[in-house]
């Protein structure tokens, strides 16, 4: 893996659709990474189905808000928040 320090961030709106969006891109910032595959498909799925709950759970219907999700790389791996 590099040694740099890696930190992006994406803003999506708190609609179920965009739960796959925000999978998609952490998958593709530990791909940047370099990390295993299997490992790329838990981070992937993982988040998809942590924003899809978090939306369901924290947001009334029609209420409009955004999501702003980082991934950052730590000494550890990758940090998403």
């Amino acid at each position: 893996m590099e040694a740099k320090c890696d930190y992006s961030e994406l803003i999506i709106p708190n609609d179920p659709f965009y739960a796959p969006v925000a999978g998609a891109y952490a998958g593709s910032v530990a791909r940047k990474m370099g990390m295993e595959e299997n490992d790329i498909a838990e981070v992937t799925q993982a988040l998809q189905d942590l924003i899809a709950a978090l939306i369901d759970y924290s947001f009334q219907p029609g209420e409009q808000e955004k999501l702003h999700i980082s991934c950052e790389r730590v000494v550890e791996g990758l940090r998403v928040a």
